[in-house]
């Protein structure tokens, strides 16, 4: 099923959707080979991906559906399933974003035969600026250290910021993005993704690239997607050789002035740790440094599975024995 753009995304903003539910998304998600399906009923909508694992099919949503109540949720469910059965899925993975508590999300979701996915897709806990503040009360909401590295900055002009809208200027997040992964050992998508992405979502005026410079040298870039009046920081990085400079820091802020500036009311910071979190958890250190901005944390529902054939256990079986063999 193909939306009318405008009337699905009029919807969206209505309930509160995320970019990752809009038909720009399943737009691109539609050109990198994963088929999208456009779902709604009342008080509730969908965009459900198509996605293959080593065993199995399933569809998936990320932060969807976008509900307005438990009522809703549950009818959602049961069209939910109903569909993806009929799209011969082994399983339906849902993030549901509704505004009841997780508690009574999660009975639903269970009362309805959900599982908590092996992991979370999307971050179940995030921070949200309110942006509809004037900027001098943004600021005073930031820790002390972080205004005083803002305000150096405003006097000394040390770092200098463009916003970006051409993805022509994507290898510069995408290398220093490379720079992170060999530093870390960790894994991110190739950078064709983000140039593929860059392509469909920049001349719609979903996606800008925020450029901090040091001497005219990149120092630091991150990733805004906007939707509707809500901005989300999604991805960063910058150059190790300027990491005394707080670049990070310094750039994002600024990139919280520039959404306030396009009209946003709220930025998501995307992704924290549990305030319990011990030391060890891999988000920790970027949850303390968004904790510095602010906001409000606000919990979802998480990553939930559904199983619709027994292919559902063989693929919990498969990732038992891949881990296994990490451990070995």
């Amino acid at each position: 099923m193909t939306p009318d753009d405008a009337r699905w995304d009029k919807m969206q903003s209505e309930l509160g959707a995320s970019f990752l539910q809009s038909a720009l998304w399943g737009g691109f998600q539609a050109s990198i080979g994963h088929k999208p399906h456009y779902l709604s009923g009342p008080g509730w909508s969908c965009l459900l991906l198509e996605r293959r694992a080593a065993v199995g099919s399933y569809l998936f949503a990320p932060y969807g559906p976008t509900i307005n109540d438990v009522a809703a949720l549950t009818s959602a469910l049961t069209e939910i399933k109903s569909f993806s059965a009929a799209q011969n899925a082994d399983w339906v993975r849902l993030e549901p974003v509704i505004s009841s508590a997780a508690a009574e999300c999660h009975r639903t979701l269970r009362q309805a035969g959900g599982l908590p996915a092996p992991r979370d897709v999307e971050p179940h806990l995030t921070r949200i600026v309110d942006l509809s503040r004037p900027a001098e009360d943004i600021l005073a909401s930031l820790s002390q250290t972080t205004r005083n590295l803002i305000r150096r900055n405003q006097r000394e002009k040390t770092l200098v910021f463009k916003t970006s809208h051409d993805p022509a200027d994507i290898p510069v997040f995408t290398k220093m993005l490379d720079t992170v992964a060999s530093r870390k050992g960790v894994g991110f998508y190739p950078a064709s993704y983000y140039l593929k992405q860059a392509q469909d979502l920049m001349p719609a005026g979903m996606m800008v690239l925020e450029m901090a410079t040091l001497n005219g040298r990149p120092a630091g870039t991150a990733i805004i997607h906007d939707y509707h009046k809500t901005s989300t920081y999604t991805y960063a990085a910058s150059d190790p050789k300027f990491r005394d400079k707080n670049v990070s820091a310094l750039l994002l802020w600024q990139a919280l002035i520039n959404a306030k500036q396009r009209g946003s009311t709220a930025m998501d910071l995307y992704g924290i740790a549990p305030d319990d979190a011990p030391a060890s958890h891999p988000w920790a250190g970027f949850s303390s440094f968004k904790k510095k901005f602010g906001g409000e944390v606000i919990e979802h529902a998480g990553t939930w599975d559904f199983p619709l054939t027994r292919r559902y256990r063989i693929y919990l079986s498969a990732l038992k024995i891949k881990k296994m063999m990490r451990r070995g």
